[in-house]
């Protein structure tokens, strides 16, 4: 139940059990050939690599401070079907008061008064100087229920200042109940083809 430290020696092997009670500390690069089960929580100080998948069975809580963020890089260099990121959301369930968003995004109160903005709780750009996206937000047809989707956009809920703002500055509005505003300017025109 004490302490056991390790210190690699260049070749060290063995088949036997070890358990530990204790606090357990390695001084070289550890290999580990079977499965590992740690029934206690886990701190790592430093990086840590995974290059096979990794499952998750529990929720997943990432707390991050200033500059520091998830960042996933996805590099396409062959002709394949691939979503980096890839949520399936399934519901099996009749609600009653439950609320379910396969992402949901939120700008959290802070108490306090507010010293800047958020600029958007969501940004698309793109970076590619040879190639266009072909869109910014696409609806697919899944095939499952006709209609796929009830509502496309939803504005409803949240008030606004304007809903759409387009290329060149004009915008779509609907501050006022049962009237849209085009916002096209004294020498807007508007093209219906």
């Amino acid at each position: 139940t004490n302490d056991v430290n390790f210190t690699a020696t260049g070749g060290s092997t063995g088949n036997a059990d070890v358990d530990i009670d204790g606090y357990l500390q390695l001084g070289g690069t550890t290999e580990l050939d079977g499965a590992l089960q740690a029934d206690g929580a886990a701190t790592f100080n430093s990086t840590a690599t995974f290059n096979g998948t990794s499952t998750f069975n529990t929720d997943v809580d990432m707390t991050f401070a200033a500059t520091e963020n998830l960042a996933i890089t996805s590099a396409v260099t062959t002709d394949v079907s691939v979503n980096p990121l890839d949520i399936r959301l399934t519901h099996n369930v009749t609600d009653a008061t439950g609320v379910q968003y396969a992402a949901f995004i939120q700008n959290v109160d802070d108490a306090a008064v507010a010293a800047g903005t958020i600029e958007a709780l969501l940004a698309l750009e793109n970076n590619d100087a040879n190639e266009s996206v072909a869109n910014g937000i696409l609806f697919t047809l899944g095939g499952g229920n006709v209609p796929d989707f009830t509502t496309g956009i939803n504005f409803d809920a949240a008030d606004f200042t304007t809903e759409i703002v387009l290329e060149n500055g004009e915008s779509i509005s609907n501050q006022t109940d049962n009237q849209f505003n085009l916002n096209l300017g004294s020498a807007g025109q508007l093209l219906l083809t």
